[in-house]
């Protein structure tokens, strides 16, 4: 019986012992997360975009994000418009390419984007532009595409700062 006893207090030693090195890893994980979000905070003015661009939005016109980040994509886009317009056609909220371009290789063809603006009637084409960094596996930076636009497609230009000095680029169309 004395034996069992000592294998089990053996057991609850390795037991305490695992329960407390799980518990650091967990609030070391915590405080590495939380020191990461603290550091790389963004602030992308989705919101002030939006409301910029519902002011003339008329009829079919769409907006489009051209390419669309994890924190800054056409649901973010639908949602203020949708907070703004409650009527509002998610259809009228679209984005180039598909996926993510900080997670997928983007494949940004210019001649099919003016196409989709053509499709979509796109008046507003928004580019958040988060730092000089390339996009997911290719030489595109948020400048690259900026002055695709403004050459190819004829865009104006306006820019929305914020006080990170992240800066939001937006496109309105000429036409």
């Amino acid at each position: 019986m004395q034996d069992r006893v000592r294998c089990g207090d053996g057991d609850q030693r390795s037991w305490r012992s695992s329960w407390f090195l799980s518990r650091l890893r967990v609030f070391l994980s915590g405080t590495d997360a939380y020191n990461w979000v603290n550091q790389s905070q963004v602030s992308v003015p989705i919101e002030q975009a939006v409301n910029y661009a519902v002011q003339d939005l008329a009829g079919n016109q769409s907006v489009a994000v051209v390419c669309p980040l994890n924190r800054f994509n056409q649901y973010m886009i639908r949602y203020y418009l949708n907070v703004k317009d409650p009527s509002f056609e998610f259809s009228k909220a679209w984005q180039y390419p598909a996926e993510a371009v900080d997670a997928y290789t983007p494949v940004f063809n210019i001649s099919e984007f003016a196409l989709l603006c053509e499709q979509h009637d796109a008046k507003y084409v928004l580019l958040y532009e988060s730092s000089k960094k390339t996009y997911f596996n290719t030489n595109l930076t948020a400048q690259t595409i900026c002055g695709i636009l403004m050459r190819r497609l004829g865009l104006g230009c306006r820019k929305l700062l914020v006080p990170s000095q992240s800066v939001f680029l937006f496109f309105r169309s000429r036409n």
